[in-house]
């Protein structure tokens, strides 16, 4: 599922401000990723064979994901796993326009707000609804409805080109930390590509490569 991410301030997953409830592999890949550049667990299909800073190719054009890029490293934050993953140079950068919030938000949330006055005002002063939100629309499909066509507008460095879409209706999601990680949903409206990159997948590492890291 297509996710679409916003900048919540101090509401992030923060992992490093949670060391006291973090498994006991953290640390440890933490170590890891700091002592041993070359160090990683699994890579992505267009990084399979390649080492830390080669350079690599996702099939198909910037607005369905592909391009060309350097195989980097970046720790998984729930598998606590090092990926050498196919990262885009220079990543390419979608201004969709959509709306801050309002954002649903989780079940265990609503249930004490519900019961809580105070939670519930807390909810509502983070734009946080417990019953379903608005259709949140970018600009490239604002006014139009789903299976419409669209065009959207993609920054690639300096220069912005214009791809053929078609307008889709997602469930978005975004992570929060809030008495606990916490999962945010809304509906959205998007301009997305009719034939997306090939999704990602992961595979380990051999323990035989893992010897000449």
């Amino acid at each position: 599922m297509f996710k679409v991410s916003l900048t919540l301030t101090a509401l992030l997953l923060c992992l490093a401000a949670r060391a006291d409830v973090l498994p006991p592999q953290a640390p440890d890949v933490a170590q890891r990723y700091r002592n041993n550049p070359g160090a990683f667990d699994r890579t992505d299909a267009w990084c399979e064979g390649l080492r830390v800073g080669a350079a690599c190719l996702i099939p198909g054009t910037p607005f369905e994901g592909g391009g060309s890029g350097t195989c980097e490293r970046e720790v998984h934050r729930r598998d606590f796993q090092i990926d050498l993953l196919c990262t885009r140079k220079p990543a390419p950068r979608i201004e969709r326009g959509l709306p801050e919030g309002p954002w649903r938000a989780d079940e265990q949330l609503c249930e004490v707000a519900a019961r809580n006055a105070e939670m519930a005002q807390t909810l509502q002063s983070h734009g946080w609804l417990c019953a379903e939100p608005p259709l949140a629309a970018d600009r490239f499909c604002k006014g139009l409805e789903a299976g419409k066509p669209c065009t959207a507008e993609v920054s690639i460095g300096a220069d912005t080109r214009r791809f053929d879409g078609v307008c889709a209706v997602q469930r978005a999601e975004m992570g929060a930390y809030f008495q606990g990680r916490r999962t945010l949903t809304r509906p959205v409206i998007t301009c997305e590509p009719e034939r997306p990159a090939p999704a990602l997948t992961l595979k380990p590492v051999s323990a035989w490569r893992k010897l000449f890291q």
